[in-house]
């Protein structure tokens, strides 16, 4: 599943392409009209802008071409891929992992230290 890109609020009324970078880096366009909600989205993804820009040319002459940015939502399925591109959930989650580990090693060591404390009292 692609990420969608930003609609601008000043929106072209009638056919637009739009084209967008992926955050793989692959270039992807749509076809679009507003008045009849039609959206056709290419069937590649081209490795440089000039080359999807030149496909939606060919395929939809003299339709007025929109580069657009892509958001991507917080709690998405992208959204989480970039976190872990980035190291952050991985630092996140290898930080977690330490403090469970610390934790079930203080409440080990814990229990060992009053069972001792408790054979000390006894004699």
């Amino acid at each position: 599943m692609e990420a969608e890109p930003a609609q601008a609020p000043d929106e072209p009324i009638g056919a637009v392409i739009d084209l967008w970078k992926e955050p793989s880096g692959e270039w992807r366009w749509r076809y679009r009209e507003s008045t009849e909600r039609t959206e056709l989205l290419s069937n590649e993804d081209y490795e440089a802008r000039d080359s999807a820009e030149r496909a939606a040319r060919i395929s939809y002459p003299g339709v007025p071409i929109v580069e657009r940015t892509v958001e991507v939502e917080p709690g998405s399925g992208r959204f989480w891929l970039l976190l872990a591109g980035g190291g952050l959930l991985l630092t996140f989650v290898l930080l977690a992992v330490i403090g469970l580990i610390a934790l079930i090693m203080i409440a080990v060591g814990w229990r060992g230290m009053r069972e001792r404390l408790r054979r000390l009292l006894r004699r």
